[in-house]
């Protein structure tokens, strides 16, 4: 009669372990790849969205909640048709537009240095810059692209879900650990830094007319990725580079293959092969491979659009990109030396070494 407890096989336990990471990258593979090809057959506008967005819905241990994902696509609807509300009331008087502008930035920071959701922080920095720069343009653009945005979220969602039926999750009864909790000092620090590094750049690029989109939003995005972790530093700042380089060549490299075989069954699989890659990288644990995939996507799809220009605006927006990178990384060199981030060891707070 046996007096031990049965133990688990480790041959099975990797095993279980190989088909999870398996499971995790065609997931993500599936859900990015089918919004994204999807879309550029039927050529909904800004059908890479969703693709961008079904990704990280998709990297989750798992699905959203039908209520859960209501409620989410809701808070993103509100902060945007807010945005346009403001944006349409306040057009006519420039100085209160700018102010609005910034104002709305410090809250989207806020919220999201506070624990906020990162794709709820998403729609409320797209709200702050996006939706005031197409009303600068067109009302009527910045109604249409904020109908685009809330539907191509949408999209993403439900491509998410698809995606989890093929590739279920991982079963785990295991509740993540929380983070332990930091004092409001620190929070308002680390706002403060982030505003310093993102709200000069929003305000220049505002009263300069610049068309540079994609470094603004960058510079807004990166800077709250850098600044919002106590670990954010020069490692920090590389893998950054080096996520977003990547992607940018992934995202040249693969248009130029599709454009030497204009088919549609190559771009299928330049496509799938391209999410396949960073998907297999993010199921492995590779550090730089969410943020390569998203920015490969937004390349690649923002791209695609155009049937003339393409590999110009192709270079130019990687150009805008790596103008944010420069930006936020000599930003925040000053701001390390001027107002340290503060981490907590040993449960005492103290002030990191400057970036030098």
């Amino acid at each position: 009669m046996p007096t031990e407890a049965a133990k688990e096989d480790p041959r099975s336990e990797a095993w279980k372990t190989d088909r999870d990471e398996r499971h995790l990258s065609f997931r993500i593979a599936s859900a990015a790849a089918l919004a994204f090809v999807v879309g550029m057959f039927f050529s909904w506008p800004l059908f890479y969205i969703a693709a961008a967005f079904a990704a990280p819905f998709a990297q989750a241990p798992a699905p959203m909640s039908f209520r859960a994902g209501v409620r989410l696509l809701a808070s993103m609807a509100a902060l945007l048709g807010a945005a346009l509300l403001l944006s349409s009331v306040l057009l006519p008087y420039p100085i209160v537009y700018l102010s609005a502008i910034v104002i709305a930035l410090v809250l989207s920071f806020r919220y999201a240095v506070r624990g906020g959701d990162m794709l709820v922080t998403i729609a409320a920095l797209l709200g702050s810059l996006l939706v005031p720069h197409l009303m600068l343009m067109s009302p009527q653009l910045g109604v249409t692209v904020t109908f685009w945005l809330m539907a191509n979220f949408t999209i993403g969602l439900v491509v998410s879900w698809v995606a989890f039926i093929l590739f279920p999750g991982a079963p785990s009864g295991q509740t993540p650990k929380s983070d332990p909790k930091e004092n409001n000092g620190d929070l308002d620090r680390r706002l403060v830094r982030i505003c310093l590094v993102c709200a000069p750049f929003a305000v220049f690029y505002f009263i300069s007319g610049s068309d540079a989109f994609y470094a603004l939003i960058f510079v807004a995005l990166l800077s709250s990725q850098l600044a919002a972790t106590t670990d954010a530093g020069p490692a920090a700042a590389r893998t950054m580079l080096m996520a977003n380089l990547s992607g940018g060549l992934a995202a040249i490299i693969a248009y130029e293959v599709i454009v030497m075989a204009p088919l549609p069954l190559a771009a299928i699989l330049v496509v799938a092969t391209l999410c396949l890659f960073f998907a297999n990288r993010i199921a492995t644990g590779d550090p730089q491979a969410a943020s390569a995939l998203t920015v490969a996507i937004l390349l690649l799809g923002g791209s695609m659009v155009f049937a003339n220009d393409a590999d110009v605006r192709l270079i130019d927006r990687m150009a805008q990109i790596a103008l944010a990178i420069g930006y936020i990384l000599a930003a925040f060199v000053l701001v390390d030396r001027w107002l340290p981030e503060r981490s907590q060891t040993n449960g005492q707070v103290r002030d990191d070494v400057p970036i030098s």
